[in-house]
C-alpha cells in the first residue's frame, strides 16, 4: 500500500517562496561593546542593570505570581531575590540586553572571536596574574609536556575567579559556558606553554 495515493498528491500544496528578511550587520562598535559586557567582568558588573540599585521591597509582592515570569521562565531561578516590580522590569532588561549582546558577537563573525578576545584579555580580574613571570612556573621542567601541564593548569585557575564573577553577575550565562571558557583556558593555556 502507498504511504500517498495518487489522490492525495493533487491535494498537496505547495510552501510558500521565502520572504527575504532585510538584516542590519552589527558595527564594529557594537560588536566590541557586547564583547566586552560578555566576557570582561568589569565592564559586565558596570553595566549591569541591577548593579548598584536599592530596591524598596513592595509588599506581598512575588514575582513567581501571575505572568510576571512569562517569556522568562527559563531564568526563573534568577528571580528568587526579585523583591519589587522595579526590580523585576530590571532584572528582564538585563537578560534582554545580554541576548541581544549574545547574538550581536554571534552576527560578528571572525570580528566578534577577536571583540571576545581583547575583552577576556584586558579582564582586571587577570592582572595579578600576569604579574607571575611565566619563566617562574615553567623553570625545572624536564619537558615540553610537563611545561604545557604546569602552563595549562595556572591557565585553568586563573579562569576560575573570572567566570565565577561573570557567573555572579550575568543572568544569562551558564554554567556549560563556564565550563567551556575555563577547559578552553587550560587548553590553550597548556598549548602555549608546551
Amino acid at each position: 500500500m502507498p504511504l500517498v495515493s495518487d489522490r492525495d498528491i493533487g491535494t498537496i500544496q505547495q510552501l510558500p517562496e521565502p520572504v527575504a528578511v532585510d538584516t542590519v550587520e552589527p558595527t564594529t562598535g557594537e560588536i566590541f561593546g557586547a564583547a566586552f559586557r560578555q566576557e570582561n567582568s568589569m565592564v559586565a558588573l558596570a553595566t549591569n542593570e541591577t548593579s548598584f540599585q536599592d530596591y524598596q521591597a513592595e509588599e506581598g509582592f512575588d514575582p513567581f505570581t501571575g505572568e510576571n515570569l512569562k517569556g522568562y521562565e527559563m531564568f526563573a531561578e534568577g528571580a528568587i531575590d526579585i523583591k519589587s516590580s522595579d526590580h523585576l522590569a530590571a532584572w528582564k532588561q538585563q537578560i534582554d540586553n545580554e541576548l541581544q549582546d549574545k547574538q550581536t558577537v554571534a552576527e560578528g563573525g571572525l570580528t566578534g572571536f577577536v571583540a571576545m578576545a581583547a575583552a577576556g584579555l584586558t579582564d582586571p580580574i587577570y592582572w595579578p596574574l600576569m604579574a607571575v613571570p611565566g619563566g617562574a612556573i615553567l623553570k625545572g621542567s624536564k619537558s615540553a609536556t610537563q611545561a604545557g601541564l604546569r602552563l595549562g593548569v595556572l591557565g585553568g585557575v586563573s579562569e576560575l575567579p573570572a567566570e565565577a564573577a561573570k557567573q555572579y553577575v550575568q543572568e544569562t550565562r551558564t554554567s556549560e559556558e563556564s565550563m567551556m571558557a575555563i577547559g578552553g583556558a587550560t587548553v590553550l593555556s597548556g598549548i602555549l606553554g608546551s
